[in-house]
C-alpha cells in the first residue's frame, strides 16, 4: 500500500504536465486535436465538456470558501490536511482548465458557469457557518458527484477527451477516499495522521474499515 512521497508542489507540477500532454497546449501550439471525428469525440463531446467543466468550476468555489471557513480553518490549522485540501483544490482549477482548452480544440467555448445543481450547495460552504465534519462531508459529496460525471464521459466520448476523463475521475476519486478517511481520523480526534502514503492499518482501530473497500483496508493483497 505504500506510494512514492513526493512533495505536494512537485505532485502539482507533474499532473499539469500530464494535463497538459492529455489536451496539448492550445491552438497556437501546433499541436492537432486527436479528437475531431463527428460523434462523441468531436461536437457532441462539448456539451458533455461543459458540463464537466462547470461541476468543477464548483468544486474549486467550494474548496476556496470552506478553506475560509473559521471551523474548517480550525481544524486543518496549518498541517498536512490544509496542504491537501489546498492541492486538491488546485487540482480541479487545473481539470477544469485542461477541459477549458479541450472544449476550445474542439471548436467550442470553456464553460465559465457553474453546475446548477451542485451549485445550490455553494450557499452553505459560502455562509462560513458549517461544522468542519459537514464541511467535509460537502466537499466529499461534490468529490462524489464530480467523480461520477467523468466516470459517465468516458464511456460516451471520443479517444482524447475520454482518456482526459479518466484520467481526471482516478484523481478526485482518490481526493474522496482521503475525505472518507479525513471525516474518520476527525471522529477519532487524529485528523492531523492524515497521510495520503500511510498504510491503513496504521490508521486508528475503524477509521480505514469505513473509507476503504474491505481488500484494501486489510492491506496488499487482502492480507
Amino acid at each position: 500500500m505504500s506510494l512514492p512521497r513526493l512533495g505536494l508542489a512537485r505532485q502539482r507540477l507533474d499532473r499539469r504536465r500530464l494535463l497538459t500532454g492529455l489536451v496539448g497546449s492550445g491552438p497556437s501550439s501546433g499541436v492537432r486535436p486527436r479528437s475531431r471525428a463527428p460523434g462523441a469525440g468531436g461536437a457532441d463531446a462539448l456539451p458533455r465538456l461543459r458540463v464537466a467543466t462547470s461541476v468543477e468550476n464548483v468544486l474549486v468555489d467550494a474548496y476556496t470558501s470552506l478553506l475560509a471557513a473559521p471551523a474548517l480553518a480550525r481544524l486543518a490549522g496549518g498541517g498536512r490536511l490544509r496542504a491537501l485540501l489546498t492541492l486538491w483544490g488546485e487540482h480541479h482549477r487545473d481539470h477544469g482548465a485542461a477541459l477549458g482548452q479541450l472544449t476550445a480544440d474542439l471548436g467550442g467555448t470553456r464553460e465559465e458557469g457553474r453546475e446548477p445543481t451542485l451549485a445550490v450547495r455553494l450557499a452553505s460552504a459560502r455562509s462560513g457557518t458549517l461544522p468542519a465534519g459537514e464541511a467535509l462531508a460537502l466537499l466529499l459529496e461534490l468529490e462524489a458527484a464530480s467523480t461520477a460525471t467523468h466516470q459517465a464521459n468516458v464511456g460516451l466520448l471520443g479517444e482524447q477527451a475520454r482518456t482526459l476523463s479518466a484520467a481526471i475521475a482516478g484523481v478526485e476519486a482518490q481526493h474522496a477516499t482521503l475525505l472518507r478517511l479525513a471525516a474518520g481520523l476527525q471522529g477519532a480526534g487524529a485528523v492531523d495522521r492524515l497521510d495520503p502514503v500511510t498504510d491503513p492499518a496504521d490508521y486508528p482501530p475503524g477509521v480505514a474499515r469505513a473509507a476503504l473497500p474491505p481488500a484494501l483496508e486489510a492491506g496488499e493483497g487482502g492480507r
